[in-house]
């Protein structure tokens, strides 16, 4: 029997917005990470872009993309703190040549700066929410609850290219478990399995979307070996035989369509090729530096499949 949806009032929506506030102050700096990237962008190679920007009480938040290679080529897409709790996505970003692609180191700013998974979103009708970043990407993006998405959105939707591959750099920390979680059961009425109040794969995993046409679908499948087996220079590959509810085929889970998720987002878009990288940076004998040097290989599998 299906689990009905559970009703959450506007009082329990203003008690979450109240723990974000409270909880999560600023703790990096969003211009200080991208004053510290451009010193290191090579004018000739990079086209800094600036796709829109979104006001904040005394702040605004100028978003930026790197371009690189010929305007009007077949894009590879990658994207970084979507969850802005996710920093090796971002660390990779500076670290990396960023050659033959379009990069979005930080794609939520406001999440980014306070080491957040949920911000405070809005309704088309006003109404204020609770929203996770990865399920912000809708194709209308007027339907969208954050500015940061509505931008990212539309400057994805003008490319006048053919998108070739797109990867979403994330992680699986322990505040997943021991914060975002219960977070989201308190807030959002999410009901939460035994599993999931208490364990975060011990390993590294990439999910890709299932297509419905066979030859495609198996193209995803390669793709998502291909990524997964650079990852796994540097972090062991997920051990569970289930990961998110999917198999776990050597590290590499499919998964149908998730309203509202990039992944989602991507294919319906028409990208040829889709990947969400997955990393626990906090399980025994990974470190950040490992972390970042998995997604750096990740960005070049891609590159180069």
């Amino acid at each position: 029997m299906a689990i009905p949806t559970p009703v959450i009032s506007p009082q329990v929506t203003r008690q979450g917005i109240e723990e974000l506030h409270r909880r999560f102050p600023k703790i990096r700096d969003y211009d200080q990470y991208w004053d510290g990237l451009k010193r290191r962008l090579n004018p000739d190679i990079h086209r800094i872009i600036e796709y829109g920007s979104v006001d904040y009480e005394d702040r605004t938040y100028v978003l930026r993309a790197i371009e690189t290679g010929e305007t009007g080529y077949s894009a590879k897409i990658f994207q970084a703190a979507t969850h802005g709790y996710e920093q090796s996505g971002p660390r990779a970003m500076e670290n990396s040549s960023m050659y033959r692609g379009i990069y979005v180191p930080i794609a939520m700013p406001r999440a980014f700066e306070h080491d957040l998974r949920f911000v405070i979103g809005q309704k088309a009708d006003g109404e204020q929410v609770l929203t996770d970043t990865n399920r912000d990407f809708p194709l209308d993006s007027s339907q969208a609850e954050t500015e940061e998405a509505k931008h990212l959105i539309n400057y994805y939707q003008s490319l006048p290219t053919k998108i070739m591959a797109f990867a979403d750099l994330h992680e699986t920390p322990i505040a997943d478990v021991t914060i975002w979680r219960p977070f989201a059961e308190k807030y959002k009425g999410r009901v939460l399995s035994d599993e999931e109040r208490t364990s975060v794969p011990q390993g590294a995993f990439v999910i890709v979307e299932k297509r419905d046409d066979v030859i495609q679908n198996k193209a995803q499948i390669d793709f998502g070996h291909a990524v997964m087996d650079r990852i796994s220079e540097f972090s062991p590959r997920a051990p569970e035989l289930i990961v998110l509810g999917k198999p776990n085929d050597r590290g590499v889970t499919q998964g149908g369509p998730l309203e509202g998720s990039t992944r989602t987002f991507m294919t319906r878009l028409g990208a040829e090729n889709v990947v969400i990288t997955e990393l626990n940076p906090d399980m025994s004998g990974m470190t950040k530096g490992l972390a970042m040097q998995a997604q750096m290989a990740a960005i070049e599998a891609v590159l180069n499949f």
